[in-house]
């Protein structure tokens, strides 16, 4: 299991944005995750390793 996949925790509605290299899923899913990890906001604009 890569990090990426335990970061998402294995939720289907979630995606990789190569061009942005950012996370990509819905706004909901966003809104929830970043009431549990607010530092993760990061990770919504920013692109990371893919490797994370």
């Amino acid at each position: 299991m890569t990090n990426f996949e335990k970061e998402t925790g294995g939720d289907t509605a979630l995606g990789w944005n190569p061009i942005k290299r950012t996370i990509d899923a819905p706004d909901d899913w966003w809104e929830s995750r970043l009431k549990v990890v607010p530092e993760a906001q990061k990770f919504r604009t920013s692109g990371i390793n893919p490797e994370f």
